[in-house]
């Protein structure tokens, strides 16, 4: 406890702002760069932690130590389901516009049948009406052209 107060100084935990460390312990390069009798150990002079040295450099399906590591694996997994969404929103984006262009024309293909439905019983009530009653085909005709259906 005594050390922990003198390292507290007179402004308590904040002392370390008055006094920062400049630079490090002396014995940090020898720590890093040694290992312990071949154990392939270190120890970390700032944490003390002690862990395995890097003894070679990582690759795709291996970490630093050596041992099988599946986080780049997953990476690239991960990557390859990215690729794979893209190419299904494409898919389905396609199919959607190919679906919204065929309901497209079957609307407009009903739309011209049933103008044509429209006009041929107008003109056909309208000749069989104004014949009844003895007027001209001309009349018929002009009463057909101002009601028709464009």
């Amino acid at each position: 406890m005594t050390d922990m107060n003198t390292n507290m100084g007179t402004n308590g935990l904040f002392n370390w702002f008055t006094n920062p460390i400049t630079s490090a312990p002396e014995n940090v390069n020898a720590v890093l760069n040694q290992t312990n009798n071949g154990s392939n150990t270190y120890t970390n002079p700032i944490t003390g932690v002690q862990s395995l040295a890097p003894t070679q450099p990582a690759t795709f399906l291996r970490d630093q130590t050596g041992s099988f590591s599946l986080n780049n694996l997953g990476t690239a997994l991960g990557g390859v389901q990215a690729l794979g969404n893209l190419w299904n929103s494409y898919q389905q984006n396609k199919l959607a516009r190919e679906q919204f262009n065929f309901q497209k024309n079957a609307y407009n293909t009903s739309l011209n049948d049933n103008r044509q439905t429209y006009n041929t019983a107008l003109e056909d009530r309208i000749r069989a009406r104004y014949n009844t009653e003895g007027r001209s085909s001309a009349e018929a005709d002009q009463y057909i052209n101002e009601n028709r259906l464009g």
